[in-house]
């Protein structure tokens, strides 16, 4: 194997060409800076998958945590939407009680896609259950079942990653994206391709066959007593107009916008697969850590300072923290390394990719971005300008073809001797 320096971040033709997280090294309150770049600067030695579990009574915290927000979102915007308030206040005040909701909503998603890969608890029956009946069903998701052929077999698979039998690419296709499209049709897609009705009649249309028609006798039973019992308790309640704006509203309408804005750029769409390059660094070349933030101003001095200073703050504050609430909720900046190593918690997500960054991988190098842009003029350059390979992975993959072949036969021998 290479030396640890042969394995060295790669960056796009788009972004700073170095970790931008380093120049906020020094700044306090290093965990919310590690939340809002996606990005940690942890240096110590990588842990097994295993020891990133969280113990159960931290999901447990975790998903009532949701259900609070879910529950306490309704409650005051019901108190909002009777405050004696002008209607535009009462418009300003209500987006942040949404996109909250819907931060947790896709929060749950995203909790029971990581606990369904065997990356919540280590006890797999109570993970199911859990997922079955406590994360799925208040957000009208994908059953346990559907999802393992959905996301497990079909996605993941390194032989069907990134092809047309990948369910999120036939989601990309839908959308009407291609490989040899026009850069005019690819921004104007970017930006209104969630607003189609179709796509959003689409969407409707999946959450309830996944829901109440695809789902299994047991789950739709339970789905549709939970669905009973609740809209029951909102009459009663009388919070029809609260439950509609703050609960539904954003399950069927923003999650949607959400999710888009991540998912566009979430892996190099429509690839050519090269026969001179192992599976491996192939499969990894098709991802890359998508973080947030702009260089802090350490050696600049003065006025020069305090005007990058203002814009820096004013990039974290208008740009990097509403985008990070809004889009790239818990894992997503590091979602490269999630295909690397599926059974990593989401808490533990960005440490270990930092503890692992650099260091010799039949995977190849990691690749990163910096800021939302940056994402999609790579996704541009590979979809109407030909560009293959905007990070250098695949020709890394070629010039150390040969060393990763040995080591690959020799774990292969390895795991045959035990």
């Amino acid at each position: 194997m290479k030396q640890p320096n042969d394995f060295a971040t790669r960056y796009s033709a788009h972004g700073y060409g170095f970790n931008v997280r380093e120049t906020y090294r020094n700044l306090p309150f290093q965990p919310f800076w590690t939340w809002v770049t996606g990005k940690s600067l942890n240096s110590e030695p990588p842990k097994a998958p295993e020891e990133t579990l969280l113990k159960v009574w931290q999901l447990l915290l975790h998903v009532s945590w949701a259900y609070a927000v879910l529950i306490g979102g309704t409650l005051l915007g019901n108190r909002l939407l009777h405050a004696d308030l002008p209607w535009y206040a009462k418009a300003l005040l209500s987006v942040p009680i949404i996109v909250m909701v819907m931060n947790r909503q896709r929060g749950m998603l995203h909790t029971f896609h990581y606990t369904i890969h065997g990356a919540g608890i280590s006890n797999r029956k109570l993970a199911r259950f859990l997922c079955k009946w406590m994360l799925s069903v208040p957000i009208l998701h994908t059953t346990w079942e559907n999802y393992m052929l959905i996301h497990i077999k079909d996605h993941h698979s390194r032989s069907t990653f990134c092809t047309d039998i990948d369910p999120d690419q036939q989601f990309m296709t839908s959308h009407g994206f291609y490989k040899g499209m026009s850069e005019r049709r690819f921004w104007f897609l970017v930006v209104f391709a969630p607003f189609s009705p179709m796509r959003i009649w689409e969407h409707l249309k999946f959450r309830f066959d996944q829901s109440f028609v695809v789902a299994t006798r047991s789950e739709r039973i339970a789905r549709i007593a939970y669905w009973a019992v609740l809209v029951t308790l909102v009459s009663v309640a009388h919070l029809w107009p609260a439950f509609a704006l703050y609960y539904l509203f954003p399950i069927f309408f923003v999650t949607q916008h959400s999710s888009w804005l991540q998912h566009v750029a979430e892996h190099l769409w429509f690839p050519e697969r090269p026969a001179d390059v192992s599976q491996e660094v192939y499969y990894a070349s098709l991802s890359w850590g998508r973080f947030f933030g702009r260089p802090y101003p350490v050696d600049d001095k003065g006025l020069v300072k305090l005007g990058k200073l203002a814009t820096w703050t004013a990039g974290t504050l208008l740009v990097d923290i509403p985008l990070r609430v809004y889009s790239f909720m818990q894992d997503l900046p590091s979602h490269d390394f999630h295909h690397r190593s599926p059974k990593v918690n989401f808490w533990q997500i960005a440490p270990e990719r930092a503890a692992n960054e650099g260091l010799p991988s039949p995977f190849g190098p990691m690749a990163e971005t910096w800021g939302y842009v940056e994402n999609l003029l790579v996704q541009r350059d590979h979809l109407c300008r030909g560009v293959q390979d905007p990070f250098g992975l695949l020709e890394w993959g070629r010039r150390h073809k040969a060393s990763l072949d040995a080591d690959a036969a020799a774990r292969r021998a390895q795991r045959v001797a035990v």
